[in-house]
């Protein structure tokens, strides 16, 4: 990198560092205050004599999937799928490539609603692995390409905040002042969208979709063994 970008990033890196001092400040006071150390109380008095709610003796079979079927719903509607396709007369047509100036520009226009969709993901992520065990194996590997795509829309949000960030702090022509970064940044962001299309095109199959639905509504009955256990 030239002297010159990198007494910019330098910069950058000194406004990076001011910001963490004061977030950090801020968490510091959180955790001395008195709010928190009522929340501990609480939180403790709870662990002490928990409270659950009436559903709470019911057989765990037994609701499972209604538990675990809001999520995979919620998460199957979740426009994030739709970010580049055009839908019309009901079928989705997914763009097999995009340049790179398109592409910066849907990105940017819809990098709120990609991160809503990684926060849907990582809700569905961590409750399905609890419960693994009451799954065939096939549940395992869901599970774990929920972990997958939700690394691969973080890497995403990842290149928009740092995007934000540099243009906050070196305004909007900071690809100008620091072209490296720039050029490596949209190298991860592209990237990162190829990984992205055909998780997208997968998640948008009717068949697949038909399939997750199937499995998480149909966990495993317990063995005879187990039952007379």
């Amino acid at each position: 990198m030239k002297g010159k970008e990198q007494k910019k990033l330098d910069q950058v890196l000194e406004s990076l560092q001011n910001q963490r001092d004061r977030q950090f400040n801020q968490i510091r006071k959180l955790f001395e205050s008195q709010q928190y150390r009522k929340f501990k109380q609480s939180f403790k008095a709870w662990l002490d004599q928990p409270h659950y709610g009436a559903i709470a003796p019911l057989p765990l079979l037994q609701v499972l999937p209604d538990l675990l079927l809001p999520l995979i719903s919620h998460l199957l509607l979740h426009p994030g799928w739709l970010v580049s396709a055009r839908v019309e007369s009901g079928k989705i047509d997914l763009p097999t490539s995009l340049d790179a100036e398109h592409l910066n520009q849907q990105l940017d226009e819809q990098a709120e609603v990609l991160h809503d969709l990684r926060k849907q993901m990582k809700r569905v992520r961590y409750q399905t692995e609890f419960f693994t065990d009451f799954y065939e194996p096939t549940y395992m590997l869901r599970v774990r390409e929920f972990q997958a795509v939700q690394e691969i829309l973080g890497e995403l949000q990842d290149c928009a905040i740092l995007s934000d960030f540099l243009a906050s702090v070196l305004q909007s022509n900071w690809q100008e002042q620091i072209p490296t970064l720039a050029q490596q940044l949209e190298e991860n962001r592209i990237r990162a969208w190829a990984n992205w299309q055909p998780i997208q095109q997968q998640y948008l199959n009717p068949d697949f979709r038909a399939q997750l639905r199937h499995l998480v509504a149909t966990p495993l009955k317990p063995s005879l063994e187990a039952v007379n256990q």
